[in-house]
């Protein structure tokens, strides 16, 4: 049975290799650069009184749908998935009648680490994440990477980056989706996409909890 839930593990490290643009001297990994040439300008702003409350709703909100129940975005399989998570943040954040962040890339060096990854850790090329600007810091919401408190953009690259040295950033619009997607006005989401690979990745959730030994509930 362990086995068989490594299995689809793998499958997820090999899933965003499938997609590719027309145009990749646009695309998200093209456009990167180092942390001092980013461009902070067009990136919405969440006030000091709000983006904390924000990013727990958000966090916690079960809005998807599995197997007949309401699932919250899959924080807990970090292996594999970012693209997706950082969409339904944003996503579920203009529902709610927020102003929806940006997307921030960052390619390099990398290391996540974590109680429930096996090995205790990945090393992916490239991880997303959800962006805005409090009180004119860019600040990251990503509760796969700090689950309790958003970060500032420093201090979440300092928490995954490997060699500080050998990353760059890109600053992307909501819809782009992949490295390899238009970094600015991309193309509208592949929704059939988006849901297949949302499904794909609540359910590799509830394998790694099952194969570390905890009890996947729906509650």
């Amino acid at each position: 049975m362990k086995q068989i839930i490594l299995s689809l593990f793998l499958v997820g490290t090999s899933i965003t290799t499938v997609f590719a643009t027309t145009d990749l001297s646009q695309s998200a990994h093209r456009m990167a650069a180092k942390f001092e040439m980013l461009n902070f300008s067009n990136v919405p702003s969440w006030t000091k009184n709000e983006y904390k409350e924000r990013f727990r709703e958000l966090r916690d909100k079960k809005f998807l749908e599995f197997e007949g129940q309401e699932r919250r975005i899959p924080w807990l399989y970090v292996r594999d998935g970012c693209h997706m998570r950082a969409t339904h943040f944003n996503e579920e954040a203009e529902r709610l009648g927020y102003e929806k962040p940006k997307k921030i890339f960052i390619f390099g060096s990398l290391e996540m680490k974590g109680n429930i990854i096996p090995h205790g850790s990945v090393e992916p090329w490239f991880h997303i994440a959800p962006l805005v600007m409090v009180d004119g810091e860019p600040i990251v919401l990503d509760p796969s990477v700090s689950f309790s408190r958003p970060l500032s953009l420093k201090t979440w690259a300092s928490r995954i980056v490997k060699d500080h040295d050998k990353v760059i950033f890109a600053i992307c619009d909501t819809d782009a989706y992949l490295p390899t997607s238009k970094c600015i006005n991309p193309k509208p989401l592949d929704r059939k996409r988006l849901n297949e690979e949302t499904q794909l990745f609540l359910k590799f959730e509830r394998n790694i909890l099952s194969y570390i030994g905890l009890e996947f509930k729906s509650e």
